[in-house]
């Protein structure tokens, strides 16, 4: 079994630098850049499998890449950002054990972010999961909700489980006091985050839509 990151980024070069750093031997990186950045010219290029984007939703860029790694022959995809840190040591190897639970491969593991217990802004599915959706995240967000919509559908299902014991600590403005440009540009000047909330709040019964056909593959 092999895990791949799937990490958008923009604005944060030092710290996409960082979240790579944290999750080295234990997955390979797939790096969504923004050629509209202004820090565009300022990403190391060696980091992992790299890919250059326009100014796109976030969950364009997580699809795309996250169907890649697939087609690259990864089996677990971890929806992650340059905010991250993963710092369980051998997190991949906990996280590999515990996607072995179901041999149909529709399960959903969330990890501790290190803010509140029970939040899971980053998890990890299986590409059966993926295959059966036919997408690693829900394209109808810009960016925010993604992760409380696939959880949703992991709960109801009875795939879900949260491991408190690996630490991805989310370096949020719950730890730093203060959000950066890029967090205000997607929750303010782009306004997604009223649009998606909006989505997850008046869309929930197409949640059950997933979960039937994540449903129709599990087996036992």
């Amino acid at each position: 079994m092999t895990i791949a990151c799937i990490i958008p980024t923009r604005g944060r070069p030092k710290g996409l630098v960082r979240t790579v750093d944290s999750i080295r031997g234990q997955a390979v990186a797939y790096i969504g850049l923004d050629r509209t950045d202004p820090h565009f010219p300022a990403y190391a290029t060696n980091l992992g499998k790299t890919f250059v984007f326009g100014d796109d939703p976030t969950t364009l860029k997580w699809n795309i890449m996250a169907a890649q790694a697939i087609e690259d022959g990864h089996d677990t995809l971890v929806l992650a950002s340059d905010d991250v840190v993963f710092e369980t040591p051998g997190w991949g190897t906990k996280l590999e054990a515990l996607m072995t639970r179901h041999l149909d491969g529709i399960f959903c593991v969330g990890f501790n972010d290190g803010c509140e217990i029970g939040a899971t802004p980053h998890y990890a599915v299986r590409r059966e999961w993926v295959r059966a959706l036919g997408h690693f995240c829900p394209p109808i967000f810009h960016h925010w909700g993604v992760d409380s919509w696939t959880t949703d559908v992991a709960r109801v299902i009875g795939r879900y489980h949260y491991a408190v014991d690996i630490m991805a600590r989310h370096l949020t403005v719950k730890l730093s006091g203060r959000f950066d440009e890029t967090h205000d540009r997607i929750r303010v000047d782009k306004c997604w985050w009223g649009r998606d909330m909006n989505m997850l709040t008046t869309l929930g019964r197409y949640r059950e839509a997933d979960a039937t056909a994540l449903r129709s593959v599990m087996r036992g």
